[in-house]
């Protein structure tokens, strides 16, 4: 790969031109184009950590940056109640607390539980922050904390 320009020839599966991409050149025939056009597709999983969500209308595996818009976690509800899934946990993906709703406070470590407990008037979830496939006993399949509502 040259650092300034691209051929479409040797662009990956995840990588498209602009729409606006126009050729600088040629090289043996084929057009030549400025590598700040070319585009890096990600998937939604991707886009989700990027704080943006893949607007709904969009078929496919991987996106531009166009086949996204904003997207924020739903923020704690005005009677304090927290947005859970349908498991009633808080999804806060890899654990980035960037991820955690706005109005929210997320507990952790081993009386993380206990402090949820003592705030007995506030609502609160278990925080789901990743799991995997595996089915090694040895691996963590989920992890679990404990927020609250502030």
């Amino acid at each position: 790969d040259h650092e300034v320009y691209a051929l479409r020839s040797t662009l990956s599966k995840r990588q498209r031109l602009s729409a606006a991409a126009e050729a600088v050149g040629a090289f043996r025939g084929e057009p030549v184009f400025r590598r700040a056009d070319v585009e890096t597709l990600r998937t939604r999983r991707e886009w989700y950590r990027e704080f943006r969500q893949v607007a709904a209308d969009r078929d496919g595996v991987f996106f531009a940056f166009e086949d996204t818009e904003p997207w924020a976690p739903d923020p704690v509800g005005p009677d304090g109640a927290l947005p859970v899934d349908r498991y009633g946990d808080v999804k806060v993906a890899d654990g980035d607390p960037r991820l955690v709703p706005d109005g929210a406070v997320w507990f952790r470590g081993d009386l993380a539980r206990a402090v949820a407990d003592t705030l007995a008037d506030l609502p609160s979830a278990p925080v789901m922050v990743g799991w995997t496939d595996s089915y090694d006993p040895t691996k963590l399949f989920s992890s679990k904390h404990r927020p609250a509502a502030g």
